[in-house]
């Protein structure tokens, strides 16, 4: 469905939610859905008004010609593999495009079938795996309705003709420890940027420390950032904020909605300074927790 029918279902949906001809008693329920109708306003008109879409163009602009974007991510939001869908498609229009997701590197060969097979059907299969098939109570955001979206809009892509992939590259399950985690993610990064075609790109969506392009003083206890090992290949790298809203989060052993705290920002691209491990640092409007994977749907 196209941004105009997208926009006439929210729009009919909130109509129907705060039409106040309802009976008495069920006014107040009707108040409530208006309240949160309106709370999500902000987002979707800016979905809808197509600044995703120049969100995106922008911070491909301000990569120019590196071929190396990372997106460090809060994990477990609705909105970041949305946007990240809109870099791709971007990239997709201007040569190959390799998409890269901290995801476990078993699961390489599914996701080779998904892009070239039915997606209904490998969809349901991939929810059975274990690897997305997580209870919410060990779910760190990662595996997500949202990240199958994103994989999905890859397919249709290639279906209609573009030279795009996707390379799954966490290797948690094999390495023990964070640092010989991001060592072993930078490598696999590593051996799929030296198979890219000479016009050819890399975006990877990652955790926003894996992302950062060293280590920051202000985060001692951090590891050594994937991203740092990979300095020579002159990375582009990107953090995505919000505003507000919330996030999936595992948190002291316990997984659930967690309240974004960014701080001093504003809508839109933020200034970074050379202590900042990011060239490009982009707030977005809101944050949603992640629809976490159903075996079932």
């Amino acid at each position: 469905m196209d941004k105009i029918g997208h926009r006439s279902v929210f729009i009919a949906g909130m109509n129907r939610g705060c039409r106040m001809d309802a009976p008495r008693a069920s006014r107040t329920m009707v108040l409530l859905g208006c309240m949160l109708l309106l709370l999500q306003l902000p987002l979707a008109l800016w979905a809808f008004d197509g600044a995703m879409d120049r969100a995106a163009d922008e911070l491909i602009a301000a990569a120019g010609n590196h071929r190396l974007i990372v997106i460090g991510e809060t994990h477990g939001t609705r909105e970041t593999p949305a946007f990240v869908g809109a870099v791709a498609r971007s990239y997709a229009d201007r040569g190959p495009l390799l998409l890269a997701l901290e995801v476990d590197q078993d699961e390489h060969a599914i996701l080779k079938r998904y892009m070239s097979g039915p997606g209904d059907r490998l969809r349901h299969e991939m929810r059975q795996r274990e690897a997305w098939n997580v209870p919410s109570e060990r779910n760190d955001g990662r595996r997500s309705e949202d990240m199958l979206d994103l994989i999905e809009a890859m397919r249709a892509l290639r279906a209609t003709g573009h030279d795009v992939a996707i390379f799954p590259f966490d290797t948690g399950r094999w390495t023990r420890g964070s640092e010989s985690r991001d060592a072993a993610m930078a490598m696999n990064l590593r051996n799929a940027y030296r198979a890219l075609p000479e016009t050819g790109r890399l975006l990877v969506l990652t955790g926003n420390v894996h992302a950062m392009a060293f280590k920051p003083v202000y985060c001692p206890q951090c590891q050594t950032p994937m991203t740092s090992y990979l300095s020579d290949l002159a990375p582009f790298t990107v953090r995505i904020d919000a505003l507000e809203g919330q996030y999936w989060a595992c948190r002291g052993g316990h997984c659930g909605p967690s309240e974004v705290r960014t701080g001093n920002a504003s809508i839109g691209r933020n200034e970074v300074t050379s202590d900042t491990p990011y060239h490009y640092w982009l707030v977005l409007p809101r944050f949603s927790p992640a629809r976490l994977i159903d075996p079932s749907g």
